[in-house]
């Protein structure tokens, strides 16, 4: 089974700011995992009990600049293990 999750207009934070201010830090991956959860519940995509592939999209406006591609992973695969969607981020 695939699940798609599209959250409209949203980009994880990456790496780059979340290293520095713990507090910060913090207020920002919380921001990730609500946000992640909340389309996780409204897509009704189940908990996982398996293995899973994620697959991450960024799309940019244009002109807007890319950050560096590991740098999202982080965050994201944080908030989806944080609701359930993966069982580890390894």
């Amino acid at each position: 089974m695939i699940y798609t999750l599209f959250i409209p207009r949203w980009h994880p934070t990456p790496l780059n700011k979340l290293l520095g201010n713990h507090f910060r830090a913090a207020r920002l991956k919380k921001a990730d995992r609500e946000m992640v959860h909340w389309y996780c519940h409204i897509n009704k995509i189940p908990h996982a009990s398996g293995k899973r592939r994620v697959t991450l999209t960024i799309i940019l406006k244009p002109g807007q600049r890319a950050c560096d591609p590991d740098s999202p992973w982080k965050s994201c695969c944080d908030a989806l293990v944080a609701c359930g969607a993966l069982r580890e981020d390894n």
